[in-house]
This record gives C-alpha cells, sequence and structure tokens, in this order.
C-alpha cells in the first residue's frame, strides 16, 4: 500500500469520477486507474463501483475510505510534530527553477531558510522546465520549480502529463509579450498577433513551448525564433533589437535592472495563461525538503498578492 493510493480515493470521493480527480491531483487517469487497481488486488475485494457515469465506492470501499483519510491526517500531524522539534537542520538540497521566477522568487525562499537554517545548504540551478524535469528524473535535483503555458485549460492538462511526475501548483499568472521601449510596434493600434509576432521571437536556450511554436505556425514564421542561453543574454537582445519575446506579467519590471525597459505588448482579445508549481520524483519529501516547499509557498502569496493587485 501506498499513500499515493489513499489520496486518490479521497480525491475520487469528491469528483466522482478518474477523469476529473486525475485532472485535479495533475496525474495521467491510466495511472490514477491502475494504483486503485493494484490496492484492491492487494486487499482481494473492489473498492469502486465503475460506470459509465463515474465511480461510488462499495461497502468495504467506504470502509477502506474512512481509514485513508484517517491515515492522511496522521501524517499531516507527523510532519507538523517533526517540524516543530527539529530546528536545526543539516545537509544539502538540490533546487531547480525557471529563470522567471528565480530571482524574485527563489532567491528570498533561500535566503530565508538560511538566516533560519545556517547549516543547510542550498544548491540552486537555473534552468528550463524540460532541463529541471530531466535533472529530476536522473535524480539530480531533489525539487523543481517548473512552469506550463496555455492557452486553453485542455493544453495545460496535456503539457502537465508530459512532465511525468506529481504537479503541485503554486500559482497562475498570465504570459505577455514584451518588446523594448522603443520598438515600432508601439507606434500602431490594436494590434495582431499577426502583426507582432512578424518580428524575430527570441526564447531562453531551445526550449519553446508547444504554445510558442504553434502561435509562430499559425501567425508568424517559425524560422525567425531565436534562441540565447542565460536570461541576462535573453533581455539584451531584446532591448538591442526589433526582437520579442514572452514574459510571465508579473516578472515584467521587477527582474528589470538600471536603464533596462522593457514594455509589455497588449493583444486584445488574446489570452495565454500559465501555471507555476514544484515537482519531485520522491512520494515523500524529506523535512528539509519540507520546510523549503513551506517557506516557498509563503513566498508565493506575495507573487499571488501582486497577481491580484494588477488584475483589479
Amino acid at each position: 500500500m501506498r499513500l499515493s493510493q489513499f489520496k486518490y480515493l479521497i480525491a475520487l470521493e469528491k469528483y466522482s469520477t478518474f477523469s476529473k480527480a486525475a485532472q485535479a491531483l495533475f496525474v495521467s487517469q491510466p495511472s490514477l486507474s491502475a494504483a486503485v487497481k493494484e490496492l484492491e488486488e492487494e486487499l482481494g475485494f473492489e473498492i469502486l463501483h465503475r460506470s459509465k457515469r463515474g465511480v461510488s465506492f462499495t461497502v468495504p470501499g467506504q470502509a477502506v475510505l474512512q481509514e485513508a483519510k484517517v491515515i492522511m491526517e496522521a501524517v499531516q500531524r507527523i510532519e507538523h510534530i517533526e517540524y516543530q522539534e527539529d530546528n536545526d537542520l543539516k545537509g544539502k538540497l538540490r533546487i531547480g527553477g525557471i529563470p522567471y521566477f528565480c530571482d524574485m522568487l527563489l532567491v528570498n525562499t533561500l535566503m530565508d531558510l538560511q538566516q533560519k537554517y545556517p547549516e543547510l545548504l542550498i544548491q540552486l540551478i537555473e534552468d528550463d522546465t524540460d532541463y529541471i524535469v530531466k535533472l529530476i528524473a536522473e535524480e539530480q535535483l531533489d525539487l523543481g520549480i517548473v512552469m506550463v503555458s496555455y492557452i486553453n485549460e485542455h493544453d495545460a492538462y496535456h503539457e502537465l502529463n508530459r512532465i511525468r511526475f506529481q504537479y503541485h501548483e503554486l500559482f497562475e499568472d498570465e504570459m505577455v509579450f514584451v518588446a523594448k521601449e522603443e520598438h515600432p510596434l508601439f507606434m500602431e493600434e490594436n494590434l495582431s498577433l499577426e502583426q507582432i509576432l512578424h518580428y524575430p521571437f527570441i526564447t531562453h536556450r531551445k526550449s519553446g513551448s508547444p504554445v510558442t511554436e504553434k502561435l509562430l505556425q499559425d501567425y508568424g514564421n517559425p524560422h525567425k525564433m531565436r534562441h540565447v542561453s542565460g536570461f541576462h543574454n535573453l533581455k539584451q537582445y531584446i532591448l538591442r533589437s526589433d526582437a520579442i519575446s514572452a514574459f510571465p506579467r508579473t516578472v515584467v519590471g521587477k527582474m528589470m535592472g538600471p536603464g533596462e525597459k522593457l514594455r509589455i505588448v497588449e493583444v486584445e482579445g488574446f489570452t495565454w495563461c500559465c501555471k507555476v508549481g514544484w515537482i519531485s520524483k520522491k512520494e515523500t519529501l524529506s523535512l528539509a525538503e519540507r520546510v523549503f516547499v513551506e517557506a516557498l509557498h509563503k513566498q508565493c502569496k506575495i507573487v499571488e498578492q501582486s497577481i491580484n493587485q494588477k488584475s483589479e
């Protein structure tokens, strides 16, 4: 038996279908179904009634569900006790983060933790989502902060499934096009995607998202996509050319240095969203990892407040 199986049962009670439960947990439906089936085989009886309308719990399944709730509540209490008793964390944490939020999110989290736990060594690696997922898979990172962008929820679900590991959402934001302040686009009104994507599109490294690639295919020229290594180089490329890029709205302005001025290129009637969350290959986090995640959530509340203020 695994804790994840108990978590799946609790989600199935809430959502009543495998598809909705899987979407809420950001796991694939076959993985969720197989985990429940495995638990049924281990116990020797059916936990669920399955039908085209959804699932319901059998009589012994209801008993398993109640015990699963008790176990998951106990796990949460144990984690809290351990956190209260051990204030002298030691060891090493390897964290990977996407470049957009490293400065405003991860650096603040690291500084906060290293002030409280000076003997906890935290190594931060900045890279794109695809590479962070690769390092997590190879166990070269303990935790990864990743981002997926999408235009509709179906695409978001597809992209999250591509990550392969359980995804824990931190917050949502909006992707916006950016260009240097004196860009010719700002001489125009009511800009269309075709007008914006007429210009070269610059990305960090070579991992342009599927959304970016599709937008360039539909409205621009895929051959005009450019790649640079390093976030500083990306900003400088935009500032010194007519190239454009796309950043999360929250970070535009906050990541600019002296004399660096990028403006948002607004497109009426077009919405491009992104989700930011953390991933891990481990089913159960270490104490240091849980402390890091808790500190990260505190920083994310600050980011969410900034997002909400911008939307008001």
